[in-house]
């Protein structure tokens, strides 16, 4: 006997099977035809039977559809739409009205039957964080669930059948959390806040949440290129940026769109950046990133190193970070995200001293020559200030670029027994200091006195109501950070005035001359306290013990160390000034 079961809403036509199914009489004239059929394009009965059971899910939110007034476009009389393509917009759009629907449910049955008490309310409340933290945790098999479940449902009630594009999925994350949100909001007395991801937000339908990762990249670009531009910074950092959105791009894809970028995909990102070979772009230009990894790995290529990873992703970060404020993500996927491999590059191979030549070669180039006393064309831009000064003070301090960046005019002092020093303790909402060991009073080395230190700062000090407070008021802080004056100088340094003296070694940049101080310390044999004093450079295992005694910040100690800095062969007395 025939299973009727077998075959309920299929009907064969020669060896290719077809859906079939009546529409009910009072919905004809809206359906446009009294029964829905088309070919499930196959000859085996067990796949008919399986694609049957998804187009059964269709036809019932098709005829729900018609109930309700909003029905999905039939290609003809006689027959329903077959699975189509759907835009993100039409998916975000089938995503919020299930968030405002479900919303809605929820705050109906909260009125209808209310907390017994504050107890009871409380644990309410417990179990609606709960729900939150489990669908905003990746992984976490109840979020999986539920995820694929409304990933499921949005794609039926779409048209699309069984396909689940990848954007639906991060979709379907964000609708459940919005709504655990919004339902531990409501419990906690909070009725006023309406959303909480910009996506759901009121009038968010007349935004444009289709905007893609290569578009928003290059509106980041664009931008940092006009920051550059204003800001002077040298061409090869901007080529540098633009070269880490390149490949960014190519791991997460141009055409991803922005709204669907998640916690997965930086996830991906942080693994991929892994596997990347130093210098593929170098090495291997003819190929994609994933045949320039197979390959490298093949070839046994070293890989980006940790560090290099992290700026990729503090890239990656800052591009999303222009998604959130566009409302395109409620948040930053990338936020305090870091490399997945540490560093193991142990802290004092990180930057390798300058060589004493060098050092020689730098400090006695075209730049310092075009500024000495007697020469023929003296140099006159606006940043020689700091591009004279910040070397210098480094060389004869060991100080931090930013700690002498941000210097007050008035944090040149002169102690009681008449030891002129730096006075890196002084801290105020726009100084700050790397480490509660870097709070110390250096003295001024005879050579910088030689030089006309004093002379210059007694000059700016002079000119305080022109232009501020600060000794090398040309700086300007990083935005967003009202601390980092040096940051423009590092960069600098590094991409433009190093290279044009001397040619700088793997290791070395310009921080490197804080570690040729080291070095000359050491070559004085100073005592552990010495470097915590004048350096910040705390000894192996933490401060010296005979720190905790006394006031180990008084300049007067430490002037037979600061006058033992010294740099055998280089020789700056072409930079004094002239005796009147």
């Amino acid at each position: 006997m025939k299973n009727v079961a077998d075959t309920h809403h299929l009907w064969k036509r020669g060896n290719v099977w077809y859906f079939r199914r009546k529409v009910p009489a009072n919905l004809v004239d809206k359906a446009g035809t009294p029964v829905a059929q088309y070919s499930l394009e196959t000859t085996d009965k067990r796949e008919a039977q399986r694609r049957a059971r998804v187009e059964d899910v269709k036809f019932d939110r098709w005829i729900a559809d018609l109930e309700a007034g909003t029905t999905i476009p039939t290609t003809g009389k006689g027959s329903v739409s077959a699975p189509r393509k759907v835009s993100v917009d039409e998916l975000v759009e089938f995503t919020r009205a299930y968030v405002e629907t479900e919303s809605d449910r929820r705050a109906k049955r909260l009125i209808a039957d209310p907390p017994d008490d504050d107890e009871q309310r409380r644990e309410m409340l417990a179990d609606a964080v709960d729900e939150r933290t489990a669908m905003q945790t990746p992984g976490y098999p109840e979020r999986e669930r539920y995820v694929g479940g409304l990933a499921r449902d949005i794609a039926a009630k779409a048209g699309l059948g069984e396909e689940r594009p990848a954007a639906l999925f991060a979709l379907a994350g964000r609708a459940l959390v919005e709504i655990a949100r919004r339902h531990e909001a409501r419990l906690e007395g909070d009725y006023g806040t309406t959303s909480f991801d910009a996506m759901f937000a009121p009038g968010a339908s007349d935004a444009k949440p289709s905007t893609t990762f290569g578009t928003l990249c290059d509106q980041f670009v664009a931008e940092l290129r006009e920051e550059h531009r204003l800001n002077d910074v040298a061409s090869q950092r901007t080529r540098h940026v633009e070269a880490e959105v390149a490949l960014l791009q190519e791991i997460i894809g141009p055409a991803t769109v922005v709204a669907t970028i998640d916690y997965d995909v930086v996830q991906k990102v942080r693994a991929t950046l892994t596997r990347v070979p130093i210098g593929k772009t170098k090495r291997y230009p003819d190929l994609v990133l994933a045949d320039a990894i197979t390959r490298a790995e093949k070839d046994g290529a070293r890989t980006l190193a940790s560090p290099t990873q992290a700026a990729y992703l503090t890239t990656l970060r800052n591009i999303l970070l222009r998604a959130v404020r566009q409302k395109l993500l409620s948040s930053n996927p990338a936020e305090d995200v870091k490399p997945i491999v540490k560093d193991n590059v142990p802290l004092h191979e990180k930057r390798h001293p300058f060589r004493l030549d060098q050092l020689r070669q730098f400090f006695t180039g075209t730049f310092y020559r075009s500024c000495a006393p007697d020469a023929p064309a003296p140099y006159a831009k606006k940043d020689r200030a700091w591009r004279y000064w910040v070397p210098l003070l480094m060389l004869f301090s060991g100080a931090r670029p930013n700690e002498i960046c941000q210097l007050f005019v008035e944090d040149v002092k002169v102690t009681e027994k008449g030891t002129p020093f730096l006075d890196l303790v002084n801290e105020d909402e726009n100084q700050s200091r790397k480490t509660s060991t870097s709070r110390r009073r250096v003295p001024l080395h005879p050579e910088l006195i030689k030089l006309g230190f004093l002379d210059f700062v007694a000059e700016r000090r002079k000119g305080i109501a022109e232009h501020g407070v600060r000794l090398f008021h040309e700086l300007q802080a990083r935005p967003g950070d009202p601390t980092n004056f040096a940051r423009y100088v590092g960069r600098r340094f590094n991409a433009v005035f190093l290279p044009q003296e001397i040619t700088v070694e793997p290791r070395q940049a310009f921080y490197s001359i804080r570690h040729s101080v080291r070095d000359a310390l050491r070559r004085i044999k100073a005592s552990d306290e010495a470097l915590l004093a004048l350096g910040g450079w705390a000894p192996p295992g933490g401060k010296a013990v005979s720190a905790n005694y006394g006031d180990i910040h008084n300049p007067d100690l430490w002037v037979d160390e600061i006058e033992g800095i010294e740099f055998p062969g280089l020789d700056l007395s072409f930079l004094h000034p002239a005796k009147t």
